[in-house]
């Protein structure tokens, strides 16, 4: 009996009288049976003579290899498949490929690493076989797909462990919106980063101080006719509370100054008109044609402060300063 024969024989005598509910169970005996089956069945030999071998497309006896009976002209036609790519797009093992024929190359990156290499059509057919049809097949591929691109078991016991404290009385039964969950949890979810569930509470406790602190500031800033702006840093620093940030009172006072400023004097174009001096004075003084923006914020930031500070002296009126 042929290799590809034995194959279905075992696996039609194995599967076809079980019942659905012991699938799962016969599964691994079935498995356990053709593996050492598999290991009683020679793989193909390409040891014999070649000399009057003639190719299988083209019949060319002088050119005949010993793969796959082609010659070197026909082989360069034949669509061929790594063992790699064959275990993971058709779901085939390693003992299964050895049933077909194949030919050994070694790898161009690691020379110590041999690939072998089959016909693309001879793998369709074997997995065609095993998997009992197209149908099958490609419902086994999809499945596959699912459980790769869905979480993880390790994923799901870390959402579990967090659910658990936003019951009620929990530590985070307040995180209830998705901009809360993606700051805090997300980040240990995905990965496990964040330092635990305890480090989740943190970043939550954090994030509500925060939040408090933005509701404050754009409630005193309402009051005097102002928003909130994203690109301001001196309203961050404010809301992250970051080291030396000002107090309420003087981020109101500096958001008031700055409003005026910019509505009833050419503040803007002044700061402009410096920054463009002191991006050509740090150009000649490195002696560079151009500076990447991050590094030229960080390196005119304290100028920028000064001169800032200077043109609020002479522009403000008295009554604002």
């Amino acid at each position: 009996m042929s290799g590809g024969a034995f194959l279905i024989a075992i696996e039609y005598a194995v599967f076809e009288p079980l019942e659905m509910c012991k699938l799962a169970t016969v599964c691994k005996q079935a498995e356990a049976i053709m593996t050492r089956a598999w290991r009683h069945i020679a793989p193909p030999s390409f040891s014999e003579d070649c000399s009057n071998l003639v190719c299988k497309d083209c019949l060319n006896k002088k050119k005949a290899t010993r793969a796959w009976g082609r010659c070197t002209r026909c082989i360069q036609n034949i669509r061929l498949i790594s063992a790699t790519q064959a275990k993971k797009d058709f779901l085939l093992k390693a003992s299964m490929l050895d049933l077909l024929e194949h030919k050994e190359s070694q790898s161009m990156y690691n020379h110590s690493q041999i690939i072998r290499t089959y016909m693309w059509q001879e793998v369709v057919e074997l997995a065609l076989r095993i998997h009992k049809g197209p149908k099958a097949l490609l419902a086994r591929i999809q499945l596959q797909k699912q459980l790769r691109e869905g979480p993880s078991n390790a994923q799901v016991t870390r959402k579990l462990a967090i659910e658990k404290h936003m019951r009620p009385g929990g530590a985070l039964h307040a995180m209830q919106s998705q901009e809360a969950w993606a700051k805090c949890a997300a980040p240990y979810v995905a990965n496990g980063s964040g330092g635990g569930v305890s480090g989740v509470i943190r970043a939550f406790r954090t994030y509500t101080h925060q939040q408090q602190r933005r509701e404050e500031l754009e409630a005193a800033l309402q009051v005097h006719g102002l928003q909130l702006r994203k690109d301001s840093r001196l309203c961050k620093a404010f809301i992250e509370e970051t080291k030396g940030c000002k107090t309420l009172e003087e981020t109101i006072q500096t958001m008031r100054e700055m409003d005026w400023l910019h509505k009833h004097t050419d503040y803007a174009e002044r700061m402009r008109e410096a920054c463009r001096v002191i991006g050509r004075s740090m150009r000649a003084e490195y002696d560079l044609d151009w500076i990447p923006q991050p590094q030229y914020d960080e390196l005119c930031a304290e100028y920028k402060e000064r001169i800032s500070q200077r043109l609020r002296q002479q522009l403000l009126p008295s009554s604002m300063q």
